[in-house]
């Protein structure tokens, strides 16, 4: 269903099916239609561990009157002089992709995580209409350098250890494990 040319707006669905037998049934789901919106990465996705290396940034970018979209991200520091209240600060946007090419639940952009440091970051994806301009913002936790396994506090019998985890980054030349008491 290509909804380019619809308006960002509500719309109900409707399934009506016909067996051999003459007997009908149907069901109905109502949605609603947004010109920009981000499905993956997802702010809970940080549950399952940090974002690293190549991170495919998924979602649409569409609608009636689309012009073009942009897929950009900032760090978010924290904001020392702040007691209360939001203590986030935006450190200067960097254009990931822009295109004229309307995206439904597709790539918007990939975005090489390896190039940036840990920390918090915004994505922000803006869609311009004819009509408007329209923002998604998704928060994500980046981590190019982290044990996956085991786990931190698991106590292993094995004489054999199998240490599994991530060292990716820019100018990475080598790494080392080691262990103390």
């Amino acid at each position: 269903w290509d909804i380019s040319a619809l308006e960002m707006d509500a719309y109900t669905l409707k399934l009506t099916v016909l067996d051999s037998f003459g007997q009908r049934s149907g069901d109905r789901t109502l949605i609603k239609l947004n010109s920009a919106y981000i499905s993956s990465p997802r702010e809970t996705d940080y549950m399952f561990g940090p974002l690293n290396g190549i991170v495919d940034i998924k979602g649409t970018a569409a609608g009636k009157g689309f012009k073009s979209y942009r897929v950009e991200y900032t760090k978010i520091e924290q904001n020392p002089n702040v007691i209360i209240g939001d203590n986030k600060v935006e450190v200067g946007w960097i254009i990931l992709k822009e295109s004229t090419t309307p995206i439904i639940n597709g790539v918007l952009a990939a975005w090489d995580t390896s190039l940036v440091e840990r920390g918090i970051y915004k994505i922000r994806l803006k869609v311009f209409t004819d009509f408007s301009e329209t923002k998604y913002d998704v928060y994500v936790i980046i981590d190019n350098v982290y044990i996956s396994s085991p786990p931190n506090s698991q106590k292993v019998n094995d004489e054999v250890i199998d240490i599994i985890g991530t060292a990716v980054g820019t100018g990475l030349e080598r790494f080392v494990v080691e262990y103390a008491r």
